[in-house]
């Protein structure tokens, strides 16, 4: 199965098993801090949440609820750059870099676009 990630107007569709890696991915970076600020505690338990959560089609990493800042925005970021550089999975690297794109802007599909980012 495949879930939207949405931020703002925008997303992209991934396989629900690239999104939970990267979502455990993310949860091992924010583990690996040596201080976490309350929002970075808040973002992993949503992140947490939406791993138990999830059903076959509907992952949803909750970007709109999360990213209330440039703040924010820059740490998921940081975290997708990290998995980034950690992982030698293609698809995982894909995947941040596609996290990246959509929060920075630069990626413009919707639910409804042609699927020729992957």
């Amino acid at each position: 199965m495949s879930s939207f990630v949405r931020f703002k107007e925008f997303g992209f569709w991934t396989r629900d098993e690239f999104l939970l890696d990267w979502l455990v991915s993310a949860l091992r970076e924010i583990g690996k801090l040596d201080s976490t600020q309350a929002w970075q505690i808040e973002i992993g338990r949503e992140w947490d949440d939406a791993i138990s959560a999830g059903f076959p089609g509907g992952i949803n990493p909750r970007l709109d609820k999360i990213l209330v800042s440039e703040e924010h925005a820059l740490f998921v970021i940081v975290l997708s750059k990290k998995i980034r550089e950690s992982t030698i999975d293609s698809k995982l690297k894909r995947l941040a870099d596609l996290f990246i794109a959509l929060i920075e802007g630069k990626l413009k599909t919707t639910s409804s676009s042609p699927i020729d980012y992957w």
